[in-house]
């Protein structure tokens, strides 16, 4: 049967995976950096291979926080994070698997280990699916039917 909050979460992984492989520079830089523009106040969001990702203007808002931030989330952190999550789920699915494996078999004690195991891992990936996902239009139908 399948799983609405599963879905949702591969879906939104694969989505966040292509975004991070389009902005990666062609001399296979995925880490970004942040270094101030010479004579000014504002900053620069480089890549190893010196193309410029973004510039933060002296009159923007906390420049140096802000370039901080953006550097900080570079198409390698994204596709890192995006790895273990896929972990995370198919740990979950191995899970799932050994709980219904126990649920045909006579070990009552173990399949009720497993459950909790299950229903804890569920809330987990519910609490990431908020963090990382919340505002997305589908994110409701997940929670409510996942």
């Amino acid at each position: 049967m399948p799983d609405a909050l599963l879905e949702f979460i591969e879906a939104r992984l694969a989505e966040d995976e292509d975004a991070a492989w389009a902005c990666e520079d062609p001399s296979a830089g995925r880490v970004w950096y942040d270094s101030r523009e010479p004579g000014s106040a504002g900053h620069v969001i480089g890549t190893q291979g010196g193309y410029v990702v973004a510039r933060i203007g002296p009159d923007d808002v906390s420049p140096g926080a802000v370039a901080a931030f953006i550097a900080a989330h570079d198409p390698y952190r994204a596709q890192r994070r995006v790895r273990v999550l896929r972990g995370v789920l198919a740990d979950f699915r191995r899970t799932l698997a050994r709980r219904e494996k126990l649920l045909a078999s006579p070990a009552g004690s173990q399949y009720q280990w497993e459950n909790s195991r299950v229903i804890a891992m569920r809330q987990v990936l519910r609490d990431i699916a908020a963090a990382e996902w919340g505002e997305h239009p589908d994110y409701g139908a997940a929670i409510e039917h996942g």
